[in-house]
């Protein structure tokens, strides 16, 4: 169970930073006050409990924007807590405005390849020589569809659908397409670099379709799909659409795309608009709450 750290877990807190074998800290005394000021007035703190017990644990620092601590025991590795823990407090620390995020962790070490997994670039190194990593704020903006980045994610997109579908079955829009008045295109960017894409067509005033949804090859499994529909439900929302649909793939190379859906809400329905019945697609839908609207 994930949940917020409070300050009687920090006993708990301690134990499992005492217990990793890796990245210890154990240059640093971390006393039980500095915890408690890190978890209750300079950030927040959030554990995993398994059985009762915290198993893992990890405190963001919103003045500064410091990962200052991410440990989970070594009888608990490799269950997906880390990432559990990482995207949770990557989410919370954007959501307090910050504009860059930074972490230290020793070379060479599976913690460093965690980061860099997840999004984070090496910066330099510190005195006591921990490489630093850092990652600076996603921006969701319209897009033109003019530049070479744009073109160059759109093309690796519809090569991927091509691969995976006859042609007469993939339904993903070029750029001429996606130029049509109905459809709004958005992009994903962390500095000058291109993250993804995904865009918003208008069936009718109360009905909007998912399109284009793309995150570029080398940044999967950053939560950048995640962000982006995020962004198409709010957009949808605002709009005061009743309902959002969209047609992905059938096989299983788009499980995951179908799972993201699924989180959101999505269910499966028949086809809509100008779809029609395809063994190679699936169509999903969801109802817009109020609040959304």
């Amino acid at each position: 169970m994930l949940r917020q750290a409070v300050a009687s877990d920090i006993a708990s807190i301690q134990h499992v930073r005492r217990s990793v074998r890796e990245n210890r800290l154990v240059s640093t005394v971390i006393s039980d006050d500095q915890v408690r000021e890190a978890i209750e007035k300079t950030g927040r703190g959030w554990v995993i409990e398994s059985r009762g017990e915290v198993v893992a644990f990890a405190i963001g620092n919103a003045k500064s924007g410091n990962i200052w601590a991410l440990f989970v025991h070594p009888d608990h590795e490799r269950r997906g807590y880390g990432r559990l823990l990482h995207d949770t407090m990557i989410d919370w620390l954007w959501s307090q405005g910050l504009a860059r995020l930074w972490l230290t962790t020793e070379p060479g070490t599976r913690a460093q390849g965690f980061y860099e997994a997840a999004g984070w670039r090496l910066s330099g190194s510190t005195d006591r020589g921990e490489s630093r990593y850092e990652r600076s704020a996603m921006r969701i903006e319209v897009d033109d569809l003019s530049r070479p980045a744009i073109h160059a994610l759109l093309n690796e997109h519809l090569r991927s659908m091509y691969s995976l579908s006859p042609p007469e079955s993939v339904h993903a829009l070029d750029l001429e397409r996606l130029r049509r008045p109905e459809i709004t295109f958005w992009s994903a960017w962390e500095g000058s670099l291109l993250l993804g894409c995904g865009a918003l067509k208008e069936l009718d005033p109360t009905h909007g379709e998912v399109k284009s949804m793309r995150t570029a090859d080398a940044h999967r499994r950053k939560g950048i799909g995640r962000a982006i529909l995020a962004h198409i439900v709010g957009v949808a929302g605002a709009r005061h659409y009743e309902r959002l649909s969209l047609e992905t793939g059938s096989m299983e190379a788009f499980r995951p795309a179908q799972k993201l859906y699924e989180s959101f809400g999505f269910v499966y329905c028949g086809p809509f608009g100008e779809h029609v019945e395809d063994p190679y697609s699936v169509f999903m839908t969801m109802r817009l709450p109020e609040r959304e609207r």
